[in-house]
């Protein structure tokens, strides 16, 4: 209740300089969308967006996917419904530019009620092996073997650790896990996805919170799109991407879409995609660096009106990722690469409802 009255009495005498001084600008997107947290009165202490039960409360217009008995997550209704009411700014995101941000429509805290450090089952599922199916997109020459141990993937202190380690497993020198919502929850235009998360940067390590098609519409990889929310490569340090993978903009041809921010992504920031009717959108920490808008005309440049799903996972190696060590394996020993565990740590994971300004 403290941080919500600092958070008010803040955008009180916000609102009174800017009344002052007409040069300034004073919309939403001058408040940092980590403001409320930090005025909670401690770094540590996450401040929740929404419960679980206010969130059921909040969907009038949203129903759940038909993904099965335990599906949590949520899909849009098509049919012209209006969208909600701008909700209250002090719990929600900001909206930047012509963006409005709407209701929180599905989240992950990472709390841990139970105390055991099980991943909630009930909104991830892991991939495991060392073979993926085609369909869960190339194996880029990957070395690791995906498990679903808790060594691999856990809870601590609320947040999401994600381990990617030197162990002799299936046939492989490496472990890691890689998490995903297809069966909980899939989403489409007009959200906001946004990620807090520390990641390795370890060489070799490959970490990513990234998307693909529920249902190949269009045909298998790349055709039916994928969106990469943030990538990192060990190989490249200081420097994540977002970018996206298409029929006619793909890495195996060299044209795939994206940009890059020069950013030390070993620390804590907060990682945002907008994905609207006929352009994506992304930032870090609020900052905006890359749009992609292409003619939507065909599928092979935006096959992005579809649902997709989301995935956290830290692949080792790797085409691009190990690309640096020059055919070789990481070294276990040296500490710039596997000689420690590389630990993709994720604060929260969180989804709202989005739409585009009438007012632009």
């Amino acid at each position: 209740m403290k941080g919500f009255l600092a958070f008010l009495l803040f955008r009180a005498a916000h609102s009174a300089e800017c009344a002052r001084d007409g040069s300034k600008t004073c919309g939403d997107a001058q408040l940092s969308g980590s403001l409320f947290l930090q005025l909670s009165g401690s770094p540590d202490k996450k401040v929740h967006a929404a419960e679980p039960e206010m969130v059921s409360q909040m969907e009038p217009n949203m129903v759940k996917s038909q993904m099965g008995p335990d599906s949590v997550g949520v899909d849009d209704v098509d049919g012209g419904l209006a969208p909600p009411s701008p909700p209250n700014d002090a719990f929600y995101p900001p909206s930047f530019g012509d963006i409005v941000v709407g209701d929180l429509v599905w989240s992950d805290e990472f709390d841990d009620p139970t105390g055991t450090g099980m991943v909630n089952s009930s909104k991830w599922r892991w991939d495991s092996g060392t073979q993926l199916p085609p369909s869960l997109h190339p194996a880029n020459s990957e070395l690791q073997a995906y498990t679903d141990r808790t060594s691999n993937s856990y809870l601590e202190d609320g947040k999401l650790k994600i381990i990617a380690k030197c162990e002799n497993f299936e046939s492989r020198s490496f472990t890691s896990a890689r998490l995903h919502t297809e069966a909980s929850a899939t989403f489409g235009p007009g959200h906001r996805m946004e990620v807090k998360a520390s990641l390795p940067t370890g060489r070799g390590a490959w970490p990513a919170v990234w998307m693909l098609p529920t249902d190949e519409v269009y045909g298998a990889w790349p055709n039916s799109g994928e969106i990469d929310i943030v990538e990192a490569v060990g190989c490249t340090q200081s420097k994540v991407y977002g970018t996206v993978h298409t029929d006619a903009y793909n890495h195996m041809k060299n044209t795939q879409k994206g940009n890059d921010l020069p950013i030390d992504y070993g620390s804590w920031h907060t990682y945002t995609l907008d994905w609207l009717d006929s352009e994506i959108r992304w930032y870090v920490d609020g900052q905006h660096y890359h749009t992609f808008a292409p003619d939507t005309s065909h599928y092979s440049r935006w096959p992005f009106s579809e649902k997709f799903y989301l995935i956290l996972n830290v692949a080792v190696g790797g085409s691009w990722g190990g690309y640096c060590l020059n055919g070789q394996e990481p070294s276990c020993s040296s500490w710039d690469e596997f000689g420690q565990e590389q630990v993709m740590e994720v604060d929260y994971v969180r989804v709202n409802q989005l739409w585009e300004s009438s007012t632009g």
